[in-house]
């Protein structure tokens, strides 16, 4: 069933079916696809490791006692970086103070 707006739509070129009909594509050719540089074949050491560098778990905390004391140390050796250090800041609020008062109550 075809209907008014089908009859407009089929009258009307497709602009974009015009492009890809006109073979814009045709400045590819001029591109060349590099090929991946040739890398040197690398062994690494696996049997040389550093012994610092080898994980280790820490003790579980698995009484609350244990768990207060390691927080007690992580903030011990954290209060350095958690200082404040940043100058008092002006506050911008102004405020009127009130030392006496007429009050009128009726």
């Amino acid at each position: 069933m075809g209907t008014k707006s089908d009859s407009r739509a089929a009258a009307r070129p497709d602009v974009f079916a015009a492009i890809a009909r006109s073979g814009a594509d045709t400045g590819r050719v001029a591109l060349v696809e590099s090929a991946p540089p040739v890398l040197p074949a690398r062994q690494l050491p696996a049997s040389r490791t550093n012994a610092r560098a080898v994980f280790r778990p820490q003790p579980k905390l698995d009484t609350p006692g244990k768990l207060q004391r390691a927080l007690a140390r992580e903030r011990r050796r954290l209060a350095p970086f958690l200082r404040d250090l940043a100058p008092p800041v002006a506050s911008a609020r102004s405020v009127t103070r009130v030392s006496a008062c007429d009050w009128g109550l009726e």
